[in-house]
């Protein structure tokens, strides 16, 4: 089928081996895959098909750079509460920024010259509730995560250590 669809190119043992890795990797996710990708056929040579199924190499790569973002997010960060789903954190680095803010509209959380103007004036604090994640500014503004100002009252049931921390560091 190769040949006759465009993959008229010899090849040696090696090759042979990554184009049966591939295909056969291909036809594990085949399912998983949008449906406009799924047809081997319409792959010309094995590096079309490569880039369109992930390698266990590629996903443990990605797996690493992931862990090591994280990590990196959260030595650059300080929790001060943590309880269950409530949590206080202070963002001590754009990372950290972007780790705790994924799913938000904040705008530190997609630019570093914003998230440095934001906090040479005060830190930035980000509070995960069962509710969702909210920001504060802190000594300024207090937002959910579509960026929007928010109320004390989302943490009307939250721990009461929770709750203090907040008014302490709303001022």
């Amino acid at each position: 089928m190769w040949d006759e669809r465009g993959f008229g190119v010899p090849v040696g043992g090696e090759e042979l081996l990554e184009i049966r890795r591939a295909l056969t990797r291909f036809h594990a996710l085949r399912d998983r895959l949008p449906r406009s990708h799924r047809d081997v056929g319409q792959y010309k040579t094995i590096s079309d098909l490569q880039a369109i199924v992930p390698t266990r190499i590629a996903q443990s790569q990605r797996r690493i750079q992931i862990a090591a973002w994280k990590s990196n997010a959260r030595g650059r960060s300080e929790t001060l509460f943590h309880d269950g789903a409530w949590r206080i954190v202070r963002l001590d680095g754009f990372d950290a920024a972007r780790f705790w803010g994924l799913g938000t509209r904040w705008c530190t959380t997609s630019d570093e010259a914003t998230f440095l103007r934001y906090t040479r004036r005060s830190p930035l604090v980000v509070f995960l509730t069962p509710r969702g994640k909210f920001q504060l500014h802190v000594g300024g503004a207090f937002r959910n995560a579509e960026n929007q100002d928010a109320s004390r009252e989302e943490f009307s049931d939250a721990p009461s250590e929770f709750g203090e921390i907040f008014l302490r560091l709303r001022g």
